[in-house]
Parts: structure tokens; C-alpha cells; sequence
């Protein structure tokens, strides 16, 4: 079958309009599309007949086959009937014959109709970029939800905590009272009863502080009174702190430090930061165990740990170890579960990080850095000395 009449065959069912044109230009044979759209026959005319002036030469280099660089995809403007303003996109198909006849297998619109098709174009651009607004809006609005959701529950988690650690030692503050009031109580009882009362209303103080503490570590409000501090000094003061704690429950604390280090820091703040973990590894060893505090070198910092020999840290466990009250929603509880988030924000307020490395049966260390005291330009120049870790 040669391709003159293959395209023959093609000329019933294509959709668009194809014009058959001989080398000289004279149109030959036609599907009508184009016959319909322009009112008259064209068969016997010259294709050139029905082109506006500005696609006269292009249509002179196709019949040549001699197509600039730019004309790899033809396209032809129809001069105006009626005000129908016609352009055809035509590609071209050539017999074997080299003498064979042009195919011209066009499609054809109504330019008329082009802003339309542009404001469609536009607005569907427009559909596109709302959709994907509204997809984030959606999330955002998700997320907030969820974060309203989970600051709804934790509000209600601190009260069901505060309540409860508040509730025990006004209970105890209360039935302490009762008995000094009570005028046959023995002399040689009111002190003791007197002390329950200050180490309770010790405990209380201690609960207020450490969620004052966490509420200025939300906020990054954490007030800091930086100085120059001897590391050995800082391990030594908690070590002696907590050594009677200590050995009242038949363990060992031991301090070591590798070296001297001065660090940039709160000591109040420090100290805070120690004694939460060490009151937690004393809580958590059993009798016969071994605390070891350390100093060690970490290139511009200095880093400090906490080890025990207590039943360690499941795996699940360690990601919210450090959350805010995590420890005080878990069954058997020995705290409001601050500690450890005061102690990360202390941490973090200076500059250093804190984490724990741990393996269940095999105790647990809280490591966390301290910035290394480097002279006037590593403490901020003319920063005073008393500073805020916002």
C-alpha cells in the first residue's frame, strides 16, 4: 500500500480537517472538515488562497522543503470570513513519489474563542494553587487541633498531678496540726510532729518551684546568673549533698574528674541540674549499688554523668524520658515527673544538650555539656555577667 493511499484511508476518520495538496499547492482532495468551516469547496484551488499574508512565505518553504529552524511544527494562520479568525497546526506528511503529493492533517479552533481558553487556563491555575492552599490549611488546621487536643489533656494531666502531690502533704500538714493542738499530746512528741510539718512544707515549696521552673522553660524565660565555675568544686558540693542520702540506702557515690575545667555557668542552676539525677539514680538503685559522677573533656565543653547500677531504661521509654510530667503518668510514680525536663532545659539554657544512654538490667547514664569558660570574648565581650537564657 503506498502512502497516497494510505492517507486516503486516513482522510474519512481523522478528527480534525486534512487538506491533500500537490507539490505546486493546488489542494486535490480534502475530508470536508475544512470545506464546512469556511463556507466553500476547495478542491482545484491553491492552498495559498485561503492563508493570511503572514504565513504566505512558510508555506513557500514547505512546498520548497526548505523549513527555517524554527518551523520544525508548522502552523498557518487562515485569512478572516465573517470575522472567524482560523488557525490550523498542521503536520506534514509527504508521499514516497518525490513528486508526491503534501498531506496537511490539521486542527483547527476559533481564535475568537483564545481568551477564553487563557481564562480557563487561569483560573484552573488558580483551582490548582486553592487546592493545594486548602490542603495545607487543612493540615495546619489538623495540627493545631491536635496540638489544642494534647495541651487540653496535659492541662489536665497537671492538675490530676498537682492535686495529688499537693493533696498528701496538706493531708499530712493537717493531721500533724490536729495533734499539736491537741493539749494531751506529750511535750517530747511536738518536735517531731513540727519537723513532718517543715520537711512537708519543704516537699511543697519544691513542687511550686519546679513547675514555675518548667512554666520559664516553656516560655525560654529560664533566668541564668552565669560565672565562672570550678567543675571539681561543682561535682565535689553534689557528691557531699547527697552522700548521707545516700548511704542511708547502702550505696556508694563516688566523684571524678578528669582534669581542671572552669565552665561559664548557674551554679544554683547546675546544682539543680545534678541533684535531679542524682536523687532519681538513688531512688532508683537498690541496696548495694554504686552512683559515679564524672568530668570529662568534650572538646569546648565539658561533660558531666550521672551512672547507676539500677534496673535501667527501657528502650520505649527513653524518647519522652525528658517531656514534662511523663514520669508523673506512669503507674508507681515518685515524683510530679519535672525533674528531668528542668534538668534538659537547664542544660539547653546553657548551650550543652543532655541525654541518657542505658540498658534495662544493666543501670542507666545521664550525660549532659557545659560550655568551657574561654575569657571575656567566649562569655559574650561586654555581656554582663548575670544573663537570661532567652
Amino acid at each position: 500500500m503506498t502512502a497516497l493511499s494510505a492517507g486516503r484511508r486516513l482522510l474519512k476518520g481523522f478528527p480534525g480537517a486534512v487538506v491533500e495538496i500537490t507539490r505546486d499547492g493546488v489542494v486535490t482532495d480534502t475530508n470536508g472538515r475544512l470545506e464546512q468551516l469556511l463556507g466553500h469547496d476547495l478542491i482545484g484551488l491553491h492552498f495559498a488562497d485561503v492563508l493570511d499574508v503572514t504565513s504566505q512565505g512558510k508555506w513557500e518553504r514547505l512546498l520548497a522543503r526548505e523549513p527555517a529552524a524554527d518551523e520544525s511544527l508548522w502552523e498557518f494562520n487562515l485569512q478572516s470570513r465573517e470575522g472567524l479568525d482560523l488557525r490550523t497546526f498542521a503536520a506534514v506528511w509527504a508521499a514516497e513519489e518525490p513528486a508526491g503529493n503534501v498531506w496537511l492533517l490539521e486542527y483547527i479552533r476559533d481564535l475568537r474563542l483564545e481568551p477564553l481558553y487563557e481564562e480557563l487556563a487561569a483560573v484552573n491555575s488558580e483551582l490548582v494553587r486553592t487546592q493545594r492552599a486548602l490542603a495545607k490549611e487543612s493540615a495546619r488546621l489538623a495540627q493545631a487541633l491536635r496540638v489544642q487536643e494534647t495541651a487540653v489533656r496535659l492541662r489536665d494531666d497537671v492538675l490530676a498531678i498537682v492535686a495529688h502531690d499537693l493533696r498528701n502533704p496538706l493531708d499530712r500538714i493537717a493531721a500533724s496540726v490536729a495533734m499539736l493542738l491537741d493539749d494531751t499530746l506529750a511535750s517530747e512528741s511536738r518536735p517531731r510532729l513540727l519537723a513532718v510539718v517543715e520537711r512537708t512544707v519543704a516537699g511543697m515549696n519544691r513542687l511550686v518551684r519546679d513547675l514555675l521552673d518548667a512554666a520559664s522553660i516553656d516560655s525560654g524565660h529560664l533566668a541564668l546568673d552565669r560565672r565562672r565555675l570550678d567543675v571539681a568544686q561543682l561535682l565535689e558540693s553534689a557528691c557531699e549533698a547527697f552522700r548521707a542520702q545516700a548511704a542511708a540506702r547502702e550505696l556508694r557515690l563516688q566523684c571524678h574528674v578528669a582534669g581542671e575545667f572552669i565552665v561559664y555557668a548557674d551554679q544554683e542552676r547546675v546544682m539543680q541540674l545534678l541533684g535531679n539525677l542524682l536523687s532519681n539514680a538513688i531512688r532508683l538503685t537498690p541496696a548495694g549499688g554504686r552512683l559515679d559522677v564524672r568530668a570529662e573533656p568534650a572538646g569546648d565543653m565539658v561533660r558531666l554523668s550521672v551512672s547507676d547500677t539500677g534496673p535501667g531504661i527501657s528502650p520505649d521509654d527513653v524518647p519522652s524520658l525528658f517531656e514534662r510530667f511523663w514520669q508523673g503518668m506512669r503507674e508507681g510514680r515518685g515524683s510530679a515527673g519535672l525533674g528531668l525536663a528542668i534538668a534538659r532545659g537547664i542544660a539547653e539554657g546553657h548551650g550543652g544538650s543532655i541525654w541518657v544512654e542505658s540498658e534495662p538490667g544493666s543501670g542507666a547514664t545521664f550525660f549532659f555539656t557545659l560550655p568551657l569558660y574561654r575569657g571575656a570574648a567566649a562569655a559574650g565581650g561586654l555581656q554582663p555577667e548575670s544573663t537570661s537564657s532567652d
